[in-house]
């Protein structure tokens, strides 16, 4: 093990008794008496202890090992900034088991006085760094009641005199991100085009589509401040209207439940345990195994906790689950269905709430910006400004999640629509693209022991039952599934 001699002086001009001659000889007179005769010697001369960047020191950090004894003459040498010195305690002298000594102080982290020591200096920095996070919390928090933006800009604006203002040299490239990704872009082809426009990053690195994802997610586009999961109003101006923003959510959203191909191994992620609303998954376990589907719940608790099974063949389930649908898309029983209860006609009544909603959206946002003006300008105490903020943002919320609600029902309409009466079409598609239609068109599929129970997503489909056949072979074209629709009074 080496043993160090570290001594440092702010000035050129060294104070008698504190000088470096004078600090190395009384360490090296204490790393005799503990055995070591040829302490490696490093200081600083004239270099102020306010700062980490000195040229002893940092040889120091870089040569010094684990198990090595370093000797100060006071633990002051190392740095008059007691963060400086408290950040050298804990990611060197601690982490690495060195041991430090300070010549004209009780420590040594050799014995337990001076363990105990370093405990005390541990914990002060700890306390730091407490301070220090929750000071950074409460502006943080400050700047966010304000509407102000509270962390890095993001792409395409900057700061000035601490709020956002959009960059003019990446406004028109966010903008056509947006426009481009609502047309049907995917994130991969949108930062192969940004690469092959020499759009520059802010890092100098080539475009990913991991940060585009990060543009296409970020609601601060739409004058809004994510802040710890929720959105609340910002004062900077958008990027990209609501309603743009709205759309490429609802894409994004679509294709985040569709893996990519290579993925794809069964039609899992459409079922839902009847028994118990968990996850389903596929097992393939047994003296006779075949891929059946299972709750992932029952197989997670011992046998007598389980529910009844639910374990239906994928191949039988996934085949009448997609048969069901097409004579629904395709069937006479849908139209009758409709006009017998009127789902027809509620286009209108949709288009109505969606224009009432999006009143009730513009005015829930003058209320939270007067309210937060009351609040700055001292006429709102800041208990009845959080109440009424809360219960603004509360309502707005609900409003938004409604708005979402109606445009996922459009959106899965129109490929009901696109798709009505079009079976030969249908039989075309290879499994994946089975699933990837019913993916946009299926809540989720309830799965009970050769028994299936379809939620759909479009309000003008009726639940539908679907009792599997005991026994079915594709290849010998025998056992048939009974399919039902269940009243309209049943419907979730």
């Amino acid at each position: 093990m080496t043993a160090w001699i570290y001594s440092r002086v702010s000035t050129q001009r060294q104070v008698p008794g504190l000088s470096l001659d004078a600090q190395e000889e009384r360490a090296r007179a204490r790393a005799a008496a503990d055995g070591h005769q040829d302490a490696q010697v490093v200081r600083d001369a004239g270099v102020s202890g306010r700062s980490m960047d000195r040229p002893g020191i940092s040889h120091l950090l870089d040569q010094i090992r684990p198990g090595d004894t370093l000797y100060v003459w006071s633990i002051s040498r190392l740095g008059r900034n007691v963060r400086e010195v408290l950040r050298v305690v804990e990611d060197l002298i601690i982490p690495q088991q060195i041991i430090l000594v300070s010549v004209t102080e009780p420590i040594d982290t050799s014995n337990p006085v001076g363990r105990c020591m370093l405990s005390i200096l541990a914990s002060l920095a700890q306390l730091e760094r407490e301070q220090i996070s929750g000071d950074m919390r409460r502006g943080m928090e400050e700047r966010v009641a304000r509407g102000l933006h509270w962390s890095t800009p993001p792409y395409g604006y900057r700061c000035e005199d601490k709020r956002l203002v959009p960059d003019p040299q990446f406004t028109a490239v966010v903008r056509e991100l947006y426009v481009r990704a609502a047309n049907g872009a995917t994130r991969r082809e949108l930062a192969r085009w940004l690469n092959d426009q020499g759009v520059p990053t802010r890092s100098g690195r080539p475009w990913h589509y991991a940060s585009v994802a990060r543009i296409l997610s970020n609601p601060a586009y739409m004058g809004r401040i994510p802040f710890r999961g929720d959105v609340l109003p910002g004062t900077h101006e958008p990027l990209v209207p609501d309603d743009l923003w709205d759309q490429v959510q609802r894409i994004v959203a679509v294709r985040s439940r569709i893996p990519p191909p290579a993925r794809v191994s069964s039609w899992a992620s459409l079922y839902r345990c009847g028994v118990c609303g968990s996850s389903v998954c596929i097992s393939s376990a047994g003296a006779h195994p075949r891929r059946t589907y299972q709750c992932v719940a029952r197989l997670h608790v011992v046998a007598a906790r389980r529910h009844e099974s639910i374990g239906t063949p994928a191949a039988k389930a996934d085949h009448w689950l997609w048969e069901s649908f097409c004579r629904t898309i395709a069937g006479e029983s849908l139209r009758e269905w409709e006009r017998l209860t009127g789902e027809d006609g509620r286009d209108a009544a949709r288009d109505a709430e969606r224009h009432e909603l999006a009143a009730e959206r513009d005015k829930l946002l003058l209320s939270l910006d007067r309210n937060h003006r009351g609040w700055v300008s001292g006429l709102v105490p800041e208990g009845l400004y959080a109440q009424v903020n809360r219960e603004l943002m509360e309502a707005l919320g609900a409003a938004e999640r409604r708005l979402g609600e109606l445009a996922t029902l459009d959106d899965a309409m129109s490929i009901s629509q696109t798709l009505t009466g079009g079976r030969e079409m249908l039989e075309l598609l290879d499994s994946r693209q089975r699933r990837d239609v019913l993916l946009r068109l299926v809540d989720h599929v309830g799965l009970r022991h050769n028994d299936l129970t379809v939620h759909w997503a479009l309000p003008t489909l009726p639940r539908m039952r679907i009792e599997l056949p005991r026994y079915w072979s594709p290849a010998r074209n025998y056992g048939t599934a009974r399919i039902t629709y269940l009243p309209a009074t049943l419907r979730d």
